[in-house]
């Protein structure tokens, strides 16, 4: 769900948010005036499309290409932050995934390259209390470490690259029990350099338009909001 919702912070500056009173209602506001925003977001969208539609380097959001088109673009090329840059902060924040960091972290530190099993790893609980540390929640029940529950969770991640770290099946050896091993991948981490945004065109960024330009947009708008009407 991280990469589908853009989450905000408001800061309320008072000890009881909850008890404030408020003089204006703004979701009431944009319904009694929905023509007017809506028209003040498509005037963004389209000056961008008469710019030349320029296009910043930016990290790309799988599956979501058209929005990053028409909702990101846009504000890059006014000189606005990334609307998606909260989406990639969240996924490098997500809990589950620092969970598993923290794991692949010890594991390797403990077991290099070896090839490891549930049972090995609750056998050394004792000899490692890094170990102990990075046991996932889900693995206890009723205040005990469950190994099938630990089991679950390490082939519910099998294969996630974490930091340069996955745990891999390893089949090398015949047994009953499922056995893996980690792997280091040489690779740049996804989530670093988050909001980087770099010109890669050349058509003219808004602070570069002259007069002429200008009036050129506004026409073209006037035209375009004449024939959605």
């Amino acid at each position: 769900m991280t990469r589908r919702v853009i989450t905000i912070s408001l800061d309320p500056r008072c000890e009881t948010p909850a008890t404030r009173d408020f003089s204006k209602n703004p979701v009431g506001d944009v319904a009694s005036n929905r023509g007017e925003f809506i028209s003040a977001a498509l005037i963004i969208v389209r000056a961008w499309d008469i710019a030349g539609k320029p296009i910043t380097k930016i990290k790309s959001l799988s599956s979501y290409g058209e929005w990053s088109d028409l909702c990101r673009q846009p504000l890059l090329w006014l000189g606005l932050k990334d609307p998606a840059s909260i989406v990639f902060e969240s996924m490098a924040y997500d809990p589950s995934r620092l969970e598993l960091d923290s794991f692949l972290e010890v594991c390797f530190t403990r077991y290099r390259f070896a090839t490891i099993s549930v049972k090995k790893i609750i056998d050394d609980l004792e000899r490692f209390a890094d170990l102990k540390e990075v046991i996932p929640n889900y693995a206890y029940q009723d205040g005990m470490i469950d190994n099938i529950r630990l089991g679950r969770w390490i082939k519910k991640h099998v294969g996630q690259l974490v930091n340069g770290l996955r745990l891999i099946a390893d089949n090398s050896v015949k047994s009953n029990s499922a056995r893996w091993r980690i792997e280091r991948i040489s690779t740049e981490s996804d989530y670093s350099d988050l909001s980087v945004s770099i010109p890669v065109t050349e058509q003219f960024s808004p602070l570069e338009m002259t007069s002429e330009d200008i009036d050129l947009v506004f026409d073209e708008l006037l035209n375009y909001l004449t024939d959605i009407q």
